[in-house]
């Protein structure tokens, strides 16, 4: 990776990382910014996709066993919304 694209992909995951939390709160911005963060930040460095106590372990667990387990899924119905 050339030395200009890391800092690159790091700016835009912060920028989308940042417009994931508005659109917690503006109705309006659609949702895959998260997603889109996450990419950028993978591109990046494995330290900063790794690195979250939060999402670290399910990415973690997703490279492992490329599925989503039983346990998110409660999780994700548990929150959906009607």
């Amino acid at each position: 990776m050339q030395c200009y694209a890391k800092p690159l992909l790091i700016l835009a995951g912060l920028l989308a990382l940042l417009l994931a939390v508005l659109g917690v709160v503006l109705p309006g911005l659609p949702p895959p910014f998260l997603l889109l963060a996450t990419a950028c930040f993978a591109k990046s460095s494995p330290r900063l996709q790794l690195g979250n106590r939060l999402f670290g372990p399910m990415i973690t667990d997703w490279k492992q066993h490329p599925a989503i387990s039983r346990r998110v899924k409660c999780i994700i119905i548990g929150c959906w919304e009607a």
